[in-house]
């Protein structure tokens, strides 16, 4: 971490009365790097657009393998920035080391967890009849190899980065990867003739996007840290070794039921939703994704700053920093949404569902903000299985009302989607806030 960070950081933390600029000079760089993730997402659902519908709405099953995939690699990057974050002041050299061998885990298990979701995938796939999405899915399925493996190496760079504070760096490497992924994409879909999927191109031109994140971190941890150099013996090494991989299981078991059930959802909405309907919900949660960056990005800054209290023995400080960090991804999903928003009347065909569709998100997100808050606290005190439950939560809260709108109701348009998702979330934040208030008192 470079030193005005650093000492930006150090002050903060010790500030009694946290104030919203302080948070949003902190925050300003991982919400761009967050945003500008989503970007990607955002900008191969536009490019799709303008293809036929059955590309656009193939995206939906293809994110959510992705995702399955990617679960315990994201919590396995938790839990290693949880641990940079407490001790980079303390142990520097051991943080250093313990990176080092992390890559061989996170390489491990992004072949095997890849290989064995794909394997499924495609096999599954065989059996789910005559459908022009799940042909598309079919075509394309073993293109999300290389970006899953790619992901995952990233993935290990970026806990280091992040949970050092390198907020700034990962920004930069983020609008590289949005320029990249922007200008390859719309050069191999509309001025050159591949004779490829299009949905396949898109997932080619992200995992190339993800190949320049690797580079650039790579050549920044290797001049700023010469991990390789370095030959600090680790007390307990293997038992922390254990710890982190066990750690990450039960947020890694909760993410692949909630992808589960998103895959499971758009296979739902394959067959019984019209496809122009199931291209526009891909295109909602595209924008849901961008309105709900402050939220994802927040969880990083959320995560060391209540590892750092904790470690420090200083739980009464929960109530005043997890109330300021609520209020202020907020008031940047209220920016966000009316950009966007602003944004698709301007570029993008208008609709009532799409209105609607993008207001429903919009209250979810707020929803969300103090969720996610409420969540990471629950992680950082090692309180994985409430965490896990939340999410069970807001799976079968979001089932059982799907079924009674589509069925019950015949709904067979966005809204039997997304209505029963806002009642599934204010399920999940009542639950998580009384877990985690009674946990830090």
């Amino acid at each position: 971490m470079s030193k005005p960070a650093l000492t930006q950081y150090l002050c903060l933390m010790r500030n009694e009365g946290l104030k919203l600029g302080a948070i949003a000079r902190l925050a300003a760089p991982v919400i761009i790097s967050e945003f500008l993730e989503e970007v990607l997402i955002v900008t191969d659902s536009i490019l799709l657009s303008y293809m036929p519908s059955v590309y656009l709405a193939s995206v939906g099953i293809i994110d959510a393998v992705l995702l399955i995939i990617l679960a315990y690699g994201i919590a396995l990057n938790d839990s290693y920035q949880n641990y940079f974050a407490r001790y980079k002041d303390k142990s520097i050299a051991e943080a250093i080391v313990i990176f080092r061998k992390a890559w061989l885990k996170f390489g491990i298990f992004g072949i095997a967890v890849s290989l064995s979701v794909i394997l499924i995938a495609s096999f599954g796939i065989r059996f789910l009849g005559n459908n022009d999405v799940i042909e598309c899915v079919g075509q394309v399925i073993w293109f999300i190899l290389p970006l899953a493996l790619c992901s995952y190496i990233s993935m290990w760079l970026n806990s280091f980065l992040m949970g050092l504070g390198h907020y700034r760096l990962l920004a930069g490497v983020s609008i590289c990867c949005v320029v990249l992924n922007a200008v390859s994409g719309y050069i191999l879909l509309f001025k050159v003739t591949t004779h490829l999927n299009p949905t396949s191109i898109v997932l080619l031109t992200s995992a190339l996007a993800e190949l320049l994140a690797i580079i650039i971190m790579g050549i920044y941890v290797l001049r700023r840290y010469a991990p390789w150099k370095l030959d600090v013996p680790i007390r307990h090494d293997r038992l922390l070794s254990r710890i982190f991989s066990y750690a990450s299981v039960y947020p890694a078991i909760s993410e692949i039921c909630f992808h589960m059930g998103s895959l499971v959802l758009f296979l739902f909405c394959s067959y019984f939703f019209p496809q122009n309907q199931i291209a526009l919900l891909t295109l909602i949660f595209s924008y849901w994704g961008l309105i709900q960056v402050p939220v994802d990005a927040l969880q990083e800054i959320t995560l060391n700053y209540f590892a750092e209290i904790y470690s420090k023995r200083q739980s009464a400080k929960f109530s005043s920093y997890s109330q300021m960090l609520i209020r202020f991804s907020r008031i940047c999903c209220v920016m966000l949404f009316i950009i966007i928003a602003v944004v698709d009347i301007v570029l993008e065909e208008w609709s009532v569902y799409k209105c609607i569709g993008l207001c429903i998100v919009f209250v979810i997100s707020l929803l969300a903000c103090g969720t996610e808050v409420f969540n990471t606290s629950l992680i950082v005190r090692l309180k994985n299985d409430s965490y896990m439950i939340g999410k069970l939560l807001f799976g079968a809260i979001s089932c059982m009302l799907i079924i009674i709108g589509r069925f019950a109701i015949g709904i067979e348009n966005i809204l039997a989607i997304l209505i029963p998702f806002l009642f599934a979330q204010l399920g999940e934040n009542v639950y998580s806030s009384y877990r985690a208030c009674k946990l830090w008192r």
